[in-house]
C-alpha cells in the first residue's frame, strides 16, 4: 500500500507543470478518489490541492532564481495571470516573485511527500518495578525553543 501511495505522489509531482488527474492518482494508489483524498489529508495535514499548490510554488521559486520571467513561471505552473500568481507566491514565500530572484531572500521550500511505515514498540522489554521510599528529585525548569 505504501509503495502505491508513493507512486501516486510521484505521478502528481511529475505532472506539476500540467494537469493532475485526481482519479488517476487514486487509481495508482489502488483506492477511490475520495479515500485517497481523505487519507492524504489525514496523513499529510493538508489537502491534495494544497500540497500541489505548495509544490508548484516551490518549483516556481527555483525557476525564478534561474532567471525565468515571472509571467512565464506563472503560466508554466497553471496560474491564469501574473497577479494571481504573485498573490499566491507572496502568501507562501512572504516575498514577491521579483524579490525571489535575489538569492539573498529566503524562500519556503516544500519537498516531495513520501509515505513510510515506522513501527515502534514492537520489541520485548524487560521491566522491573521497584518501590523506593524517601527519594527527592531536584531539577531546573527552562524553556526550549528547539535550537541546540
Amino acid at each position: 500500500m505504501v509503495k502505491q501511495l508513493n507512486k501516486a505522489i510521484a505521478y502528481m509531482d511529475s505532472n506539476l507543470c500540467g494537469e493532475i488527474r485526481w482519479d488517476e492518482a487514486a487509481r495508482i494508489a489502488c483506492v477511490t478518489e475520495d479515500a485517497f483524498s481523505r487519507f492524504f489529508s489525514y496523513m499529510a495535514g493538508m489537502t491534495l490541492r494544497e500540497y500541489v499548490r505548495r509544490r508548484r510554488l516551490t518549483l516556481a521559486a527555483y525557476d525564478l532564481r534561474d532567471g525565468v520571467k515571472v509571467i512565464d513561471v506563472a503560466v508554466k505552473y497553471g496560474w491564469d495571470s501574473a497577479d494571481a500568481f504573485t498573490k499566491a507566491f507572496k502568501r507562501q514565500h512572504g516575498i514577491t516573485p521579483t524579490q525571489a530572484k535575489d538569492p539573498a531572500n529566503a524562500i519556503k521550500v516544500y519537498p516531495p511527500a513520501s509515505f513510510h511505515i515506522i513501527v515502534k514498540g514492537a520489541e520485548e522489554m524487560e521491566v522491573k518495578f521497584m518501590e523506593v521510599s524517601g527519594m527527592e528529585i531536584f531539577g531546573v525548569s527552562r524553556g526550549m525553543d528547539g535550537a541546540v
